[in-house]
């Protein structure tokens, strides 16, 4: 390998280097944010389910109401 190419492949890899502790810099605040939409949509589902469990009950309460 010539003298210019090492030269270019070390600046690659460097700029690869930065570039990595950039990106995993990035990552605590990305897993906090995916942990907090988990826990949404967790809440979004016991919401649905509590919903849900509502419906069918009223539904029964309508039907025994017609009789």
């Amino acid at each position: 390998m010539d003298p210019t190419s090492a030269a270019e492949a070390r600046e690659r890899v460097a700029k690869w280097i930065e570039e990595a502790r950039q990106i995993f810099g990035l990552l605590p605040e990305l897993m906090v944010g995916d942990h907090q939409a988990g826990e949404r949509a967790t809440a979004a589902q016991q919401e649905a389910e509590k919903l849900h469990k509502e419906l069918e009950d009223l539904k029964r309460e309508n039907h025994l109401l017609r009789l």
